[in-house]
């Protein structure tokens, strides 16, 4: 039996939300570079469009420029464009997980005792002694209120360490 919802058009606050990622696609689309544009086989008609809305300063203009190409994006297969620019992000978004995750461990060397052992834990080729020696002086440093140069190289220890496992 035919479900009546679905033969139902999208509301007009589904056509609104729709709209606005298209022109958050447009946005994305406009502040890459030349290069990795043409890279991304787009539709002949976005070419010149993308190029006068990347040349636009911010204002009512480059925003109406980009609701035009969000109009063009409808009309073709927007969401492979989408899905390309994802792809091209994700990498980015992986290291700058892993540099929070880097991070997260330092405040818990530096916070908690048992944290070491926990770290030693989930990456074993990791070098207690070193370790140790770094927590050691960044807890003195901080505690003289001297600069941190031990809790950046703890930082720059954990980040390679994360990163390589």
């Amino acid at each position: 039996m035919n479900d009546p919802i679905d033969d139902r058009p999208p509301s007009r606050s589904q056509r609104k939300r729709d709209h606005h990622a298209l022109i958050e696609l447009a946005r994305a689309l406009a502040q890459l570079s030349d290069r990795v544009r043409k890279g991304l086989d787009l539709d002949e008609s976005l070419h010149e469009p993308l190029q006068l809305a990347s040349t636009m300063k911010p204002s009512s203009a480059r925003e109406r420029q980009l609701r035009y190409i969000a109009k063009l994006l409808e009309k073709i297969d927007h969401a492979a464009i989408s899905d390309c620019l994802q792809e091209r992000e994700k990498p980015s978004r992986e290291k700058v997980a892993l540099h929070h995750q880097a991070e997260a461990w330092r405040d818990r060397l530096l916070a908690e005792d048992q944290a070491l052992d926990e770290l030693l834990d989930a990456y074993p080729r990791a070098e207690r002694s070193l370790l140790q020696t770094l927590i050691l002086e960044a807890r003195q440093q901080a505690a003289a209120n001297r600069p941190p140069k031990a809790a950046r190289q703890l930082f720059r220890q954990l980040r390679d360490l994360v990163t390589t496992e």
